[in-house]
């Protein structure tokens, strides 16, 4: 996929990621993600940038990586390690900025030849069409797309979107249509309206033009939060407000004061931290790359790398993580080949001398032992909670066991008791809400927070504990909101479709029609002719005449 910078290639290859993970065909074991990006213009001049892999070497860890997620090192990895692993567990390739390395002859044969000829498959972006393969160009938006964007954007921004689509001509006259302009531009267009925003737009063009509207904008925010953007453009990770206070030379409270102008201005976001009492914040990277080119020349941008410098953390001994990296991407492979056995002895095998007591390999085994649930399903539970106990932050070990408890509730229906069952939904929503707390709001397991609550509701309302039901109705609710709003999450992606079902669901328990109508309308927005939407649409409008014409019009034709 090749076409200009900001025309959306990466977006359009993740989409493609995502979605070829939902119908995977059986002989595709991984979809996974490598960067290419190596170079930056900063200054006027092209310097090195941080990637993913730089040589053949450092690709093969790389794909390893990717593939297993683990923080496996390129010690003792061969290329032909690597070939025979992908010919017997093919995967889905996306090699993002492929450009960016095709001055390296053998780098580019070992991943248009070598990899391919695996029987994995590979899609490349890139800003350049490249000979020799199959290849789709990125356009712009326009028509039908560029107005649902532009009116999408507009609504995030703030705007009115009537106007904005009433100058849907000149938006893709100035932008190409291309989303990372055509969104610059509305941002701008807070300052001083639609017209004036194109007028600028058409003065200057491209990265001109979104350079200015920068420059204009941080005008009126100030010099604090010019300074602040600053920072953030040159960190390579996500910094607290203290930290960006300290980089910009400012008060905490002034760089606090900075960091929210910023998020309502939509140029910084903040992160998922394991500390809710010290969030971090980052920059999106194509904003990054435009501050440094706006900034670059500031005679205070070296200060503002120094004191980064400075800010940078230790890392754990090299040795005990590539340990640990290596005994999790070997557990992950036999699993993947279906030898749940084999890889659980593994683990414990390795989990002696300095890693006993290793968070991250608990959290892996308890993964390993719910694989096989009718025999291990104890053993599972209580390695989960060990892992809890040693300090594990990682995300995907909280979703896994909350999947556990939600599976084994789910095997329970009918077979136990109802109060047995009820503390089964419980103790899956306590586990999510436990992740929740420790790894930040993240799509999945605020999904299964909220359906384990509904869940529990309808267990409670089969005991005749109706007020209770209510309150767990509420909960799950609000657990589902915050999965439509949270970013989405390397570990799992769930649809918005499933969680508006769920949502309504719990909105129908608490009797909500106001937040019944209004969660049906964003359903009817990304449901199109979905035959579950019309149904559940026709249910409720019958079982809630109330809920009106509004509701009964949301289902499409």
């Amino acid at each position: 996929m090749w076409g200009y910078g900001g025309a959306g290639k990466s977006a359009l290859a993740y989409e493609f990621a995502r979605e070829a993970k939902e119908i995977a065909p059986a002989s595709l074991n991984a979809v996974a993600w490598i960067s290419a990006k190596r170079r930056e213009y900063i200054e006027g001049k092209e310097r090195p940038k941080r990637a993913d892999f730089d040589d053949k070497d450092s690709l093969v860890a790389a794909i390893f990586r990717a593939v297993y997620e683990t923080d496996l090192s390129d010690d003792g990895l061969t290329k032909a390690e690597l070939i025979a692993q992908l010919h017997e567990m093919p995967v889905l390739l996306i090699v993002d900025d492929f450009d960016t390395i095709l001055d390296d002859d053998d780098l580019v044969e070992f991943l248009m030849h070598d990899i391919r000829a695996t029987g994995s498959r590979t899609l490349y972006t890139s800003r350049q069409k490249v000979a020799g393969l199959r290849s789709i160009e990125v356009l712009g938006f326009q028509g039908p797309e560029l107005e649902a964007f532009v009116r999408a954007r507009a609504d995030e921004h703030g705007l009115n979107p009537t106007p904005c689509v009433k100058r849907l001509t000149a938006i893709h006259s100035v932008t190409g249509g291309f989303p990372l302009f055509v969104d610059d531009l509305l941002r701008y267009a807070r300052l001083s309206g639609i017209d004036d925003a194109l007028g600028a737009w058409s003065q200057r063009k491209g990265d001109a033009a979104r350079a200015y509207a920068l420059r204009r904008q941080l005008e009126q925010l100030g010099e604090i939060s010019k300074d602040v953007l600053i920072a953030l453009s040159v960190s390579d990770r996500g910094l607290t407000t203290l930290e960006m206070a300290t980089m910009a030379g400012v008060t905490d409270d002034d760089a606090e004061h900075a960091v929210q102008s910023l998020l309502d201005w939509r140029l910084v976001n903040r992160e998922r931290t394991t500390d809710e009492s010290r969030p971090a914040f980052s920059i999106n990277p194509n904003t990054g790359r435009l501050v440094q080119r706006t900034y670059g020349k500031d005679p205070r941008m070296d200060g503002f790398r120094s004191r980064f410098k400075v800010l940078r953390t230790g890392k754990a001994p090299a040795g005990r993580t590539r340990a640990v990296a290596s005994a999790i991407g070997l557990a992950r492979s036999l699993v993947i080949r279906g030898d749940v056995r084999s890889a659980i002895e593994v683990l414990e095998e390795r989990m002696t001398g300095e890693l006993a007591d290793s968070a991250e390999l608990y959290g892996a085994l308890g993964w390993t032992y719910s694989r096989l649930p009718n025999e291990y399903f104890d053993k599972a539970r209580a390695t989960f909670e060990r892992a809890y106990d040693l300090g594990n932050t990682k995300e995907d070990t909280y979703y896994h066991w909350a999947s556990m408890e939600r599976a084994h509730a789910e095997t329970s229906v009918g077979r136990v008791p109802e109060e047995d069952l009820l503390d089964r939904w419980r103790r899956c929503a306590r586990v999510a809400e436990l992740g929740l707390k420790i790894c930040g709001v993240t799509k999945p397991l605020s999904q299964l927070a909220g359906y384990a609550h509904a869940r529990e509701a309808k267990t409670l309302e089969r005991l005749n504990e109706f007020t209770q039901a209510q309150g767990a109705y509420a909960e799950a609710a609000v657990w589902l909101r915050k999965a439509l709003a949270a970013s989405p999450s390397p570990v799992k992606d769930v649809r918005r479709d499933l969680i508006y079902r769920g949502l309504v669901l719990a909105l129908e328990g608490t009797g909500d029609l106001q937040g019944l109508e209004q969660a049906l309308g964003e359903w009817a927005a990304i449901a199109g002719g979905d035959d579950v939407f019309k149904r559940e649409c026709d249910r409720l409008c019958r079982k809630f005449p109330a809920l009106g014409q509004a509701s009964a019009a949301a289902a499409p034709a």
